[in-house]
């Protein structure tokens, strides 16, 4: 887990009392999400806007506490300003190092001292293995050989009958080394099997990975689909105006 750090002077700096609550909320949660997804404090237009709104976005631009991103002369999201300054966030390459060596530490604490190259170069004469091998016995019994895999076919069954928002969730897991919530990611994964199949989203969440753009609902869809949803008028849009035509003044009877 990491954390998105503020300093103790917070409440009453002045970048803060000019950008009010309601845009300092969005500030907040979106530092929360950035440091989750390890961006980098780099947050894309959509989630700006998902979890905030586009004034309050402007308002953090116009007292200097984001500044705005743009990419190929579209405007892509928003930055924070001072993100790994005087060491308030950790960078991704920081947090990902730190996961390595945590990772590796672990691994070591949790190798049994028995088996370890150390223990068997010191050990004294008489421990229970001297005495086993005077008896006769192996003092070091041969380990069964671990299968590949699971006899009778059961892996594939069971990889089989894995539902396929799990098996994409999965997919994405992997591709990004475990740094994601996967419950998240298969949500996400289970509304796009919506209207997509299951090559098509694998393929955008490898793509999505592979670039390290944040995922979710939004941007995997933009992926499938290529292009922002255009909003068209709908059925009862089309009534309402014609019935608001018919109450004007010289209007159809």
């Amino acid at each position: 887990m990491t954390w998105f750090r503020v300093e103790d002077d917070l409440t009453f700096h002045t970048r803060v009392v000019q950008a009010g609550n309601a845009a300092l909320g969005l500030w907040v949660r979106a530092g929360a999400w950035s440091a989750q997804q390890l961006t980098d404090g780099l947050v894309p237009v959509e989630i700006a806007h998902m979890i905030g709104t586009p004034a309050q976005a402007d308002r953090l631009v116009r007292v200097g506490l984001w500044e705005r991103v743009q990419h190929e002369g579209q405007h892509t999201g928003y930055r924070f300003v001072g993100w790994t300054k005087n060491g308030r966030n950790k960078s991704r390459s920081e947090v990902l190092e730190f996961r390595k060596n945590e990772a590796a530490r672990k691994a070591k604490q949790r190798t049994p001292i028995s088996t370890s190259p150390q223990f068997r170069q010191l050990r004294p004469a008489g421990t229970p293995t001297d005495v086993r091998a005077e008896s006769g016995q192996d003092s070091d019994p041969p380990l069964p050989i671990p299968l590949t895999e699971p006899p009778n076919g059961a892996s594939a069954a069971a990889t089989k009958a894995k539902p396929d928002d799990a098996r994409l969730a999965d997919t994405y897991y992997e591709a990004v080394d475990g740094l994601c919530n996967w419950a998240a990611v298969r949500g996400i994964a289970r509304k796009a099997l919506s209207g997509h199949t299951h090559d098509a989203i694998r393929a955008a969440l490898l793509r999505i990975a592979r670039d390290n753009r944040p995922l979710s609902a939004e941007s995997l869809r933009i992926e499938l689909n290529g292009k922002p949803p255009v909003d068209r008028p709908s059925a009862r849009d089309g009534r309402l105006s014609r019935v608001r035509a018919l109450r004007q003044p010289g209007g159809d009877q």
